[in-house]
Parts: C-alpha cells; sequence; structure tokens
C-alpha cells in the first residue's frame, strides 16, 4: 500500500463546444493544485421521541473548486492571471518634435523624471523649444531609459538655458504587452500530468470544465519568487453523461 505524494505538469487549454480542450499549455513550475469538493445540503431532525433525532438528509447541489498557485512568470500566464490578453506591438515609425507632456506650461527640473511617449526607443533626441533648438547632451543633461521611454534630468545649466516645453525625436520599438481585464473569463479545461512519488506510478487528473478567477495579488517587487495563485469553479460539463467514467466534473485516472 501506498499514501500519495503528488507532483507533475498543469496544462490549461481554452475548452471547446465538443468538451474537448484547444491546444493545451504548460504553466510551468505550478507548486499547488488542489480541488475541493462542496455539497449543500438540508437536514431535518424527527419531532416525535422527545429527543429530535436526525431524521432525513438531502443534497441540494454538488460543486467543485480548483486551486493552482504558479511561478513561471511569462506573457501567456499573464495573461491567464489576469484575464488578460497579449498583444505583440510592432515597432512604429519615427517620430518628430514630440511634447513631452509634463513641461508643457511646466518648466522641468534636475530630478525630474519624464516620459516620452514610447517603449523600446531608438534614435532619440531631446531638445527644447528654442526658435533654433537647442539639442540636449545625454548623460550630461539627461539619462535615458530607452525601453521604458523616459528620461532623468541631470542638469540643465550646461548647454542652456532651455525653453519648456521640451520636445523628443524618437522611433519606438516592438514590445509585447499584456493588458487585465480585457477578456471574458474563459471557461478551461485543465489537465495535470502528475506522478505520485511514493510509488512512481502515474496520476492524471482532468478538470472538464472551469472557470478561473483573476490572480489575487500581482507582487512586482519582493524578496522571493512571486507566486500566481488563481481559484476557480469546477461547472458541470453536460456533453458528458454523469454514467460515464469520469462523470461530468473531473475524473482521476491511473494505471
Amino acid at each position: 500500500m501506498s499514501g500519495f505524494l503528488g507532483q507533475g505538469k498543469v496544462l490549461v487549454g481554452l475548452r471547446l463546444a465538443s468538451g474537448l480542450p484547444d491546444i493545451m499549455r504548460w504553466i510551468g513550475n505550478a507548486s499547488v493544485f488542489k480541488l475541493g469538493l462542496e455539497e449543500d445540503t438540508i437536514e431535518r431532525n424527527e419531532s416525535y421521541s422527545g429527543n429530535r433525532l436526525p431524521l432525513r438528509r438531502a443534497t441540494r447541489t454538488r460543486q467543485g473548486t480548483l486551486q493552482i498557485t504558479f511561478d513561471e512568470f511569462s506573457d501567456d500566464n499573464n495573461a491567464l492571471a489576469l484575464i488578460g490578453a497579449k498583444t505583440v506591438v510592432a515597432a512604429g515609425s519615427a517620430v518628430t518634435d514630440s511634447p513631452l507632456a509634463a513641461t508643457v506650461g511646466n518648466p522641468a527640473k534636475v530630478g525630474d523624471s519624464l516620459i516620452i511617449g514610447g517603449f523600446n526607443l531608438s534614435a532619440v533626441t531631446i531638445k527644447d523649444s528654442t526658435g533654433s533648438p537647442k539639442t540636449l547632451v545625454l548623460n550630461t543633461n539627461y539619462a535615458l531609459d530607452a525601453f521604458a521611454g523616459s528620461i532623468d534630468i541631470l542638469d540643465l545649466t550646461t548647454g542652456g538655458p532651455y525653453t519648456m516645453p521640451l520636445k523628443a525625436d524618437f522611433t519606438p520599438g516592438q514590445r509585447t504587452v499584456v493588458g487585465a481585464f480585457k477578456t471574458i473569463t474563459p471557461e478551461v479545461y485543465v489537465r495535470l500530468n502528475g506522478i505520485n512519488t511514493d510509488d512512481g506510478s502515474r496520476c492524471i487528473v482532468d478538470v472538464f470544465r472551469s472557470r478561473l478567477s483573476p490572480a489575487r495579488e500581482f507582487s512586482a517587487i519582493g524578496d522571493d519568487y512571486a507566486d500566481f495563485e488563481l481559484n476557480g469553479t469546477m461547472l458541470a460539463d453536460l456533453t458528458r453523461l454523469q454514467s460515464a467514467a469520469g462523470g461530468q466534473f473531473f475524473s482521476i485516472t491511473r494505471a
């Protein structure tokens, strides 16, 4: 006889109308995969013996819950955790004389961080609004974070004075963006391709139909790897018969 000490790969795919999964994707290292079973019941005690003993119990509804915790940071996982969508934004055309909004009607100061208005930038030039514009010098007047599309003002004396607003020439580059809450919560098919490390036997868990809520939190700064915890509800898959071997909610398959 063996106990159960499980590990395995968690695969997630959109559920098709047929009840079968679309292309499944391994979400990477997952430290938690839990299924919960719930039953809503009504009970009644007898009213004739003087002891009010339990007499009847009936089930009104049954449902299940699903919890997955993973730590693989990827665009696809972010989209899953944020109920979002991944978009690859193509590089854009060159932009010229784009005012830095923060300096419109507001003089820049040393120490200011200013957003240019694009990401993954190349060919960046910062200049002022003098009739014949003066060009600020990189790493003298400002520091550039090209991917974030921002500058930090270091010095406004050298080469100045400068007339506001500051303006930028730049070319935005390609980047991948995941926007949160961009989609309706999808129905997914989830599989644990597992192994019982107590005896080496295989254990496959299939959740036929579920909806996962967004991650409880996105911990962007920390001293340990961030975990992404998803919780969801298992729904009855009515494309399957209750009398079928796996039922209508989830199944555990072993050799």
